[in-house]
């Protein structure tokens, strides 16, 4: 199957900055964030499709004296079960990990950080034939950010609930054994 998602999250951070071995809660961020997740993947069971997804995202995060904006890429495996419950409608869970990089732009300086993430969740989706289906997800993703500049270190984990409508190209549909 080939396909992929149109998304939209909002989530709430907390950051901290440790300097020498001394930790330093930084505050709360709040976070907007649009991403685009094409997939590819293969039915290696009966209902069980494993693949490669990458996610690209536009990511907008406000602080108490500031607004920043971002990209961010992550690539990994991820996998899904179906259960059909008609011949048109299956739910689906669907878990991934990613690993990636992100480009952030604060004024004059640009700052690149190192990212690992996953996410669970929920799907529903409507076959329109044999081979599109048209798909909604709600997952929760969890990414952690580390940066290191000269010896600060700067962490940051955001965790978030999303919702994505997409669309899949089926070339082997999945089936019900009836």
């Amino acid at each position: 199957m080939i396909g992929g998602g149109l998304g939209f999250s909002t989530s709430t951070s907390n950051s901290t900055v440790e300097t020498g071995g001394i930790s330093e809660a930084i505050g709360k961020t709040t976070s907007t964030t649009f991403d685009l997740t094409p997939k590819i993947g293969y039915f290696f069971l009966d209902k069980f499709a494993a693949g490669v997804q990458f996610e690209i995202t536009s990511l907008q995060t406000i602080t108490e004296d500031q607004t920043n904006t971002a990209g961010k890429f992550l690539a990994g495996p991820y996998g899904r079960y179906y259960v059909l419950f008609s011949e048109k409608k299956a739910f689906f869970g669907e878990v991934n990990f990613g690993f990636g990089r992100t480009g952030l732009s604060e004024g004059e300086n640009n700052v690149s950080t190192s990212l690992f993430g996953w996410g669970i969740g929920p799907g529903f989706t409507i076959f329109s034939n044999d081979y599109i289906g048209i798909e909604a997800l709600a997952k929760y993703n969890w990414v952690r950010g580390t940066t290191t500049i000269n010896e600060t270190v700067n962490t940051e984990v955001v965790g978030e609930l999303g919702l994505s409508l997409g669309l899949q190209i089926y070339f082997s549909r999945v089936v019900s054994a009836r």
